[in-house]
């Protein structure tokens, strides 16, 4: 005697990194990226632009290249600076290998470089104030770039003032130490949509 067998097919896609960044995705980042170049861009078509780019397949230096290059207006290195940040620096590196990132930093200057001693209200990174090192950088020319953010980063283990910041950050000291410190916590952070 015949019995009616239901047979039920469970498929699973579970996509590799290859077909999630499709090329069609990479033209677009690419397109994006040529935008972003350009010293001629708006500031409104650099934020949209930004504001697009999904998956990282730039390297730092793309950033890295605009923010040191004086003939992009403040506030354009400025917001790539905030990408730069956002897009290659991480929780658990090391201000040595941030170092190598941002590759000699000539816009960086101590007085940018602000530490939170004591905390009242929200800052957006974690990170104790009596046995970490909370820091606030402020962008490129700051008094050309008023109301665009900083980067915040919490350096862990260590006493750190902000002329020692500066120079681990800019690659000019001698102190292995300092160098090998990790940071605890980076803002602004990727998307999870951005991976």
């Amino acid at each position: 005697m015949w019995k009616p067998v239901v047979l039920l097919l469970v498929l699973v896609w579970n996509p590799t990194d290859e077909t999630r960044t499709s090329p069609s995705k990479m033209m677009r980042n690419d397109s994006l990226l040529a935008t972003i170049s350009d010293p001629q861009t708006s500031e409104s078509q650099l934020l949209e632009c930004i504001r697009r780019l999904r998956r990282v397949n730039e390297p730092a230096t793309f950033w890295v290249k605009i923010v040191n290059d004086p003939k992009y207006s403040p506030r354009h290195r400025a917001f790539c600076l905030l990408e730069l940040f956002r897009r290659h620096v991480k929780p658990g590196m090391s201000l040595g290998e941030v170092s190598e990132v941002l590759r000699g930093a000539p816009w960086l200057h101590e007085e940018q470089a602000g530490r939170f001693y004591w905390l009242s209200g929200y800052l957006p990174v974690f990170g104790d104030c009596s046995t970490d090192s909370l820091f606030a950088l402020r962008a490129v020319e700051p008094d050309k770039t008023r109301g665009i953010d900083a980067v915040y980063i919490t350096v862990g283990g260590g006493n750190v003032f902000p002329a020692q910041l500066v120079q681990v950050l800019k690659g000019e000291t001698t102190d292995r130490d300092l160098g090998k410190l990790k940071l605890l916590d980076v803002w602004p952070r990727l998307r999870a949509t951005d991976r």
